[in-house]
């Protein structure tokens, strides 16, 4: 198993249990508190899936229409908005 799949499968683990926000992940795994520290590439490519599967979760529910329907546009931004600050910060180029 790869550093990332690794990564996402401790922070769907810790999200379905109430745990940690995902910056807050980020720092402890940043900070070699959940193992050796991903490179920033890594931790890059961990952010991106988490906000292609947040968006596919998002556009799954629109799709049942509702709030989310009304709402989905913005919440796409701002998950969008939400996940580049984060690649920003920790995983820069």
């Amino acid at each position: 198993m790869d550093r990332v799949t690794s990564l996402l499968q401790a922070y769907w683990e810790a999200a379905n249990e109430k745990g940690p926000h995902l910056e807050q992940f980020v720092r402890q795994v940043r900070d070699g508190r959940l193992g050796d520290p991903p490179s920033a590439e890594e931790l890059r490519r961990f952010l991106e899936a988490v906000r292609d599967a947040i968006i596919d979760n998002i556009e799954t529910r629109a799709g049942e229409g509702g709030p989310w329907a009304m709402m989905k546009d913005q919440v796409v931004a701002d998950t969008h908005a939400e996940i580049d600050d984060l690649i920003a910060r920790y995983a820069p180029r």
